[in-house]
């Protein structure tokens, strides 16, 4: 998928204002577009996550819908809906029609209680729930509109999966969640989309969710024009494409994932072990485990890294700035062919563990 993104520069309307605000700044009528990214490679497949990142007004947003605008004219998507109307529903017949692709922003959330809303049978329409955060019975009894915005996002959510679509887009991902939570709705997702192929278009400017998520492909995007596209295939140990590049400016941010909440919402160490059981690992340990496997008794440069874990450039660094903030490993330093290079190695405790 290519993408060309660009605006116009000058005003969709003329005024007095306007003409002011442009004198004021030394813009002439002249200018021509403003350009966020021009023939670039967005390698999407049938399934993906794709996570969009970055601080606001740097583009993900825009990016975001010329992909959503590819994808709802792409023939070979269509609707993976195989459940026959709910008899209940008032509105079974319209949102169980065939569609590509679901906004969330767009959805009509109706005036019925949450659980006679979704057109699936009542067992799966609660579990839906469940994963969405709204587990609670006297949130699947209440109305929409007597939801928080939090809330009223999750069910969104839910609704969005429900009528199994293609592909579903949110802008904002979680943006209205505490943080907690929010890890918690990005692992069910990724869950969600390995069960049923279902594929998501997310923007958000919180990337502490990226662990938990796991996206499939991840753009970054900068304030400084640069935009970066990385597929997150472990297997693959080959570096990250060159980035599209306008200017330069310090790039913003990121921070690292903190440990992973239980799909229910409960943070208390006995539940969490529960789930990991219950649940399987997730893709936050597995990288956490490959790292300590690899390191062992020695110490490794982030390149010495990468080749031993096979995990991608950008999700390695991540990873390591998880474990060090949460001192699973110590950051040092060494010296070959010349150079000082950062390294990492587990602590004394750990080796002889």
């Amino acid at each position: 998928m290519h993408l060309i993104v660009s605006h116009d520069f000058l005003p969709k309307q003329n005024s007095t204002r306007a003409a002011i605000v442009m004198d004021h700044f030394g813009i002439g009528f002249e200018k021509g577009r403003h350009v966020i990214a021009e023939d670039f490679d967005l390698p999407i497949k049938p399934g993906d996550v794709v996570l969009f990142t970055g601080a606001s007004g740097s583009g993900k947003s825009s990016l975001m819908r010329a992909a959503t605008a590819q994808l709802q004219t792409d023939p070979s998507n269509q609707s993976l809906n195989s459940h026959p109307p709910t008899p209940d529903s008032q509105l079974s017949t319209l949102i169980s029609q065939p569609s590509t692709l679901r906004n969330i922003d767009d959805l009509n959330l109706g005036d019925g209680i949450l659980i006679d809303r979704l057109p699936l049978p009542v067992e799966e329409s609660m579990s839906l729930l469940s994963a969405c955060g709204l587990g609670e019975a006297h949130l699947m009894l209440r109305t929409p509109a007597e939801l928080s915005d939090g809330q009223r996002y999750r069910f969104r959510l839910a609704l969005g999966l429900s009528q199994r679509p293609r592909w579903i887009v949110a802008d904002e991902f979680t943006a209205t969640l505490d943080r907690t939570l929010a890890r918690v709705i990005a692992f069910n997702i990724r869950r969600q989309c390995d069960r049923t192929g279902t594929g998501f278009l997310l923007a958000t400017t919180h990337e502490d969710i990226t662990d938990d998520l796991a996206p499939d492909l991840h753009v970054q995007c900068r304030l400084d024009g640069e935009i970066f596209a990385m597929r997150n295939e472990e297997s693959s140990e080959s570096e990250s494409p060159p980035p599209l590049k306008k200017k330069r400016s310090p790039s913003p941010p990121t921070s690292g994932s903190a440990p992973r909440p239980n799909p229910t919402g409960r943070t208390s160490q006995l539940t969490v072990r529960f789930d990991v059981q219950e649940c399987g690992f997730p893709a936050s340990f597995r990288r956490k485990q490959k790292v300590r496997d690899a390191l062992g008794g020695s110490i490794l440069t982030m390149r010495e890294l990468r080749k031993q874990t096979g995990i991608s450039p950008v999700m390695l660094k991540q990873v390591t700035a998880a474990m060090v903030k949460d001192g699973m490993v110590s950051e040092t330093t060494v010296n070959k062919l010349g150079h000082t290079w950062a390294a990492f190695t587990l602590p004394a405790r750990s080796r002889t563990a």
